[in-house]
């Protein structure tokens, strides 16, 4: 939980903007933003993958097209063809 949301640049590792979150602590009752990096986020997301047979993680691959239904999603990558899911 951080009051504070930065965002850097990339390049020069300085930060570029704050936003302080307790400024809304009269608008809503929760003032903070909840985060977790990336890499955090997507290792407990692979860990619980792999309870499905079926389901395949591909890193860097490059989706050429998503469309979706109310019951699954399908796209394409370059590496698998057409994708259902």
């Amino acid at each position: 939980v951080e009051p504070l949301f930065r965002i850097w640049d990339n390049l020069t590792k300085q930060m570029i903007a704050e936003f302080d979150f307790r400024l809304l602590k009269d608008e809503t009752p929760y003032p903070f933003a909840v985060q977790c990096e990336q890499h955090k986020l997507a290792g407990m997301a692979i860990e619980r993958l792999k309870a499905y047979p079926h389901a395949k993680v591909e890193f860097s691959a490059r989706v050429g097209s998503i469309s979706g239904e109310s019951t699954r999603t399908d796209f394409t990558s370059a590496r698998s063809g057409v994708v259902r899911a």
